[in-house]
């Protein structure tokens, strides 16, 4: 016998095998198509086939016509599909027959998911089976269209670093408010917002303070939206330094409405005064989510941003009541500063630190206030502070005790606190000596900041290091602020550029067009939203400091305009 007639009667033995196994084990209709498939001569395997006698006649149609036509269908794992209930089955049976090596558990975890979002989890699967399920199970919770979206970013992106744990605990934070899951997704993604003129997004965050004051209904400003709470109550301490932001937002804008606000603040501060001329800590109302957890008390920082803003609206406007309390309030802060400079009384419960370099900008108030009523005891003990302040600096600009906590770990926030309250003071005063440490600080932090490609990180160690992977956001606005200012006063183009460039990083945090008008037009505490300080809260200081840097940013562009002038006519000559 030739080896063709073998192989020929080979074929014939099995497909009669076949034949008469099918006719013994398989009942109609199932035993009539296998019958016809054996006769023309299609491979059968009869063990495998045993698999589908359980199968209901649609499923086993299915998984039949798969097993014939696909090459490696693994109708083992179709078995495991069997107890699912359509349309989930037939989707996954669709995705085992493109994915031979499927987890079939995956599959399961998807079977309590309601419709329509189980099916259109099932079709991202189809089209990618590597996509994480776990992930997708955590957004089942979340109410449309938040759900939707969260899907395509996680589908669209399977790459993505988004963790399960991080979307988890989004949902906690009221995923379901129109707003709120742009914001999240697009820091998710590493996306931006569209960057327009400067009195674009100066305008937008103003209108977002006043939405901010409106809301309180007595002249303060909320500290912050808070996706979890809502508005937050009236937060003393950054109403008093936005009154100095809001009158001079309106001497460049001429907006009469900012002037208002700024007078309705100064004087709810004067109403809330504490009889021993200091300002509380902490909100005024409770605090849903108690980071101020203590009663109120006198607090000598929130005091002098007080003072500040109730300067600038004695300068306004001549309201003696105004400078009255500054100088009440100052007589509390003398009292709060030790022989060595260092403020021992009146430190705010919050922050844990016991010495603090950054109540620079108290002793600014504090020289301030003396310069205006002649009381030259008010600048004595500023000075002492900033000399101490001075003597904390390290040979690379750094401060020590410039942070909230006592870890030598400061936030850019503080920092910048630090370096914008001995520039006040030094320009007001006269003294280099406090202007040209607080240079020192801010121009090594601009180039910490290049070396980062224009990321700032939230803190920064002594050296200038840092392993953050977050901004805070109101660091980012005041260095922003310094950079343009330092840079316009001392000539230095450079550092003009870093503030410019950081301006237009910030600007890409705004949302002049969320559906929210809690959120449009604010800044966030911190970049990404969740994470490190403030987290899922747009801060009313955000605010207020990205309006002031956008204001440095004015004046530094005339600068520029007036250079590249004088280089062009120079030329021409």
């Amino acid at each position: 016998m030739t080896p063709r007639s073998a192989s020929v009667l080979e074929s014939a033995v099995r497909v009669v095998r076949n034949l008469r196994t099918i006719a013994r084990e398989f009942d109609d209709p199932l035993r009539s198509i296998l019958l016809g498939l054996a006769a023309n001569s299609c491979e059968l395997d009869p063990e495998r086939l045993r698999l589908l006698k359980p199968f209901d006649a649609p499923f086993r149609n299915q998984c039949l016509a798969l097993l014939m036509s696909v090459p490696g269908f693994n109708v083992e794992k179709a078995v495991e599909l069997l107890p699912l209930d359509e349309p989930l089955r037939t989707q996954a049976l669709t995705l085992l027959a493109s994915t031979p090596t499927l987890d079939v558990r995956s599959v399961f975890a998807l079977y309590h998911f309601d419709e329509p979002f189980r099916s259109q989890c099932m079709t991202w699967l189809i089209k990618d089976p590597t996509l994480d399920v776990a992930k997708l199970r955590l957004l089942q919770p979340c109410s449309e269209p938040v759900r939707q979206q969260a899907l395509a970013v996680i589908a669209g992106h399977p790459a993505l670093d988004v963790d399960a744990r991080r979307l988890e605990i989004f949902t906690r934070y009221r995923p379901e408010v129109p707003g709120h899951a742009d914001v999240f997704f697009r820091d998710v993604l590493g996306a931006a917002e569209p960057v327009h003129d400067d009195d674009d997004h100066m305008r937008g965050a103003l209108a977002w303070l006043l939405r901010g004051q409106a809301v309180t209904g007595c002249g303060g400003f909320a500290a912050a939206y808070s996706f979890k709470d809502g508005w937050l109550p009236p937060y003393p301490e950054t109403t008093g330094y936005i009154v100095a932001t809001l009158l001079d937002a309106n001497a460049v804008l001429g907006d009469a409405r900012l002037c208002q606000a700024a007078i309705a603040a100064a004087v709810w501060e004067l109403e809330i005064q504490m009889p021993s001329g200091a300002i509380q800590s902490g909100y005024w109302g409770a605090d849903p989510q108690r980071f101020w957890t203590e009663e109120a008390a006198p607090a000598a920082f929130n005091t002098g941003q007080v003072v500040i803003g109730w300067n600038r609206a004695f300068q306004e406007t001549g309201d003696r009541r105004f400078l009255e309390a500054s100088a009440r309030a100052c007589r509390f802060l003398v009292d709060c500063v030790d022989e060595a400079g260092i403020f021992r009384r009146g430190l705010s419960p919050g922050p844990t630190n016991p010495t603090r370099a950054y109540y620079t900008r108290v002793a600014h108030a504090m020289a301030w206030t003396g310069r205006l009523t002649g009381d030259s005891t008010f600048e004595t003990a500023a000075r002492r502070h900033l000399d101490w302040v001075v003597s904390q600096q390290q040979p690379d600009g750094w401060f020590l005790h410039a942070g909230f906590a006592d870890d030598d770990m400061p936030l850019t926030h503080t920092m910048a606190y630090t370096a914008e309250g001995l520039l006040g003071a030094g320009e007001l005063l006269g003294d280099d000596r406090y202007v040209d440490a607080a240079r020192r600080h801010v121009v090594a932090a601009a180039h910490a900041c290049e070396r980062r490609r224009m990321m700032l990180p939230a803190h920064f160690t002594s050296g200038w290091k840092s392993t953050d992977r977050y901004c805070c956001v109101p660091g980012n606005a005041q260095f922003a602020a310094l950079w343009c200012r330092f840079g316009h006063r001392d000539g230095d183009l450079p550092l003009v550029n870093t503030g410019l460039k950081m301006i237009d990083w910030l600007k890409q945090r705004q949302a002049l067009d969320n559906v929210a008008p809690e959120i449009r037009g604010g800044l966030p505490g911190a970049w990404p939203i969740d994470a490190g300080y403030s987290i899922y809260s747009y801060v009313n200081w955000a605010a207020k400091y990205f309006v002031d840097a956008l204001l440095e940013a004015r004046a530094a562009r005339e600068m520029l305009a007036t250079a590249d002038l004088k280089v062009r006519t120079t030329t021409q000559i």
